[in-house]
């Protein structure tokens, strides 16, 4: 009888102190949560990009401006300001490209484009920037470079001559539609022909209306 109660006491007596092992539970990790502070992060990254450009310090705003397009579809401003950024290291085709990606209706809505062209009137040559400005910123002409009488530009040239440079230039404009190509086709022409950008200009009406007259 007293071999049986050890018996049954032994397991409960031991049992006892051995309590059934809570099941491990894996350690939670944290994952990072995109925060509205992240949100604001990047798009604080085009205005940091604008503040070096203004500060002079262009290779770095072109550093923010790469930051800041990983993650967001390019803007109008940054296109804007990668093209002034062009413009400034005389990269005319960077810059024909990239204010070529905007649309005529957000061009006419950066009402800074002026005054930020302006400042860098005297960094450029006056046919590059005459060129830039009447291609893409026609309102800008006048405020920059002061010059509100281009298209008053009289040519000496007969009519017949007209109708042979104009015939020159069309035909040499119509073997590319790529617009840097064409910029350097009309900085060429005009140093051949001896010409300025608004003589070019005023040349390329009076073609026209010479051909229209002859119809």
């Amino acid at each position: 009888m007293i071999l049986k109660l050890i018996a049954i006491l032994i397991p409960l007596t031991f049992g006892s102190g051995c309590s059934k092992p809570n099941p491990k539970t894996s350690p939670q990790i944290n994952k990072p949560e995109i925060s509205s502070s992240d949100e604001n992060d990047r798009v604080s990254l085009l205005a940091a990009a604008q503040r070096l450009y203004a500060s002079g310090q262009e290779d770095e705003a072109l550093k923010s401006l790469d930051l800041y397009e990983k993650t967001e579809k390019k803007q109008a401003e940054s296109h804007f300001l990668r093209g002034l950024i062009d413009l400034s290291k005389n990269n005319i085709e960077g810059s024909i490209t990239q204010f070529s990606s905007i649309s005529d209706s957000e061009r006419q809505l950066m009402t800074e484009s002026c005054l930020e062209l302006a400042r860098l009137s005297s960094r450029v040559s006056n046919d590059v920037m005459k060129s830039i400005i009447t291609r893409f910123f026609p309102d800008c002409l006048e405020e920059v470079l002061g010059m509100p009488d281009i298209v008053e530009v009289r040519l000496t040239l007969s009519p017949e001559r007209i109708l042979e440079l104009g015939k020159i230039y069309e035909t040499r404009l119509k073997a590319t539609e790529d617009e840097s190509i064409r910029v350097r086709i009309e900085q060429d022409f005009c140093r051949e022909f001896n010409l300025s950008i608004p003589e070019l200009t005023e040349l390329s009406t009076r073609y026209l209306e010479l051909l229209a007259e002859k119809d």
